[in-house]
């Protein structure tokens, strides 16, 4: 017979968040902020790849989905241009459709992302790991 190990809680793998979105809409600064506050956090670069489901590669519990506008987007990366965020929302789209979380960034602060975020996973039990 073979017992199953047991795990202490504080080293069981918390739930990964996954983010993901346009350049330029904060990704990086979420990742950053979320892992900081103790979440197992991943950004996935889905808007560089062809392949629609490279983000379900990662298995999120939670995946955030993050939207600017393109007067936005380009105000913060010059090189962007309107066909070129098109070409990346459409690289984007089937994890748009699967995201819990479906956040339009423009006018807010990285502080209120983070709360938005928070709320969300905290609403979906995703909690930080245990310092």
């Amino acid at each position: 017979m073979v017992l199953p190990l047991a795990v202490h809680p504080a080293q069981a793998r918390a739930p990964l968040v996954g983010v993901v979105g346009v350049c330029a809409v904060g990704k990086s600064t979420l990742v950053q902020a979320l892992r900081s506050a103790g979440y197992s956090v991943i950004e996935i670069p889905q808007e560089h790849s062809e392949l629609p489901y490279l983000w379900v590669r990662h298995h999120p519990a939670f995946l955030v989905y993050l939207d600017v506008s393109d007067d936005v987007a380009q105000q913060r990366r010059k090189y962007l241009t309107p066909d070129r965020l098109a070409q990346e929302r459409q690289l984007l789209a089937f994890a748009r459709e699967n995201a819990q979380l479906t956040l339009d960034v423009d006018g807010l602060a990285p502080q209120q992302i983070l709360a938005s975020v928070t709320a969300a996973l905290t609403a979906h039990g995703i909690t930080p790991r245990p310092a």
